[in-house]
């Protein structure tokens, strides 16, 4: 069963990885980078 945009833009923005902002009829999503925190230390670990 394939996931609809809004269910997946919840879970996105539930695990930090985008942020949504409604302005009237326009919504701007933007990435995020909370849920990346430990992808991140691992990379510069090991850089």
């Amino acid at each position: 069963m394939p996931l609809s945009d809004a269910t997946l833009r919840g879970i996105l923005e539930e695990t930090g990885l985008v942020t949504t902002e409604n302005v009237g009829r326009v919504r701007t999503c933007k990435l995020g980078l909370l849920g990346l925190e430990e992808e991140a230390a691992w990379i510069e670990g090991h850089a």
